[in-house]
């Protein structure tokens, strides 16, 4: 994982929050398609490979509405950042 929000972790059709798996992505080196079940943080997801491994063509689905998307449709953009840092000061000041 990266260390720092880079992506959308609320399904973009239902709204349902943190309910996104990465079930599919493809090795960047070799081009092997693996099938896997692993969540999708804000600073990214898990890969079942020894060491680090570059990937494309992510695919991500909903597990409470079924949708499926590409990961890069997932991307977060300046607007969403300072949404989920407001979101982050507020749950701080409620703790």
């Amino acid at each position: 994982m990266s260390g720092f929000d880079q992506w959308k972790t609320a399904c973009p059709k239902c709204k349902a929050k943190d309910a996104l798996i990465v079930f599919q992505v493809t090795l960047s080196a070799t081009g092997e398609v693996l099938n896997m079940r692993s969540s999708l943080n804000a600073d990214g997801f898990e890969v079942p490979t020894d060491g680090r491994a570059d990937t494309e063509d992510e695919k991500v689905r909903c597990v409470q509405c079924g949708e499926e998307f590409k990961l890069s449709e997932l991307e977060l953009d300046e607007e969403d950042e300072e949404e989920n840092e407001e979101e982050e000061e507020e749950e701080e000041e409620e703790g």
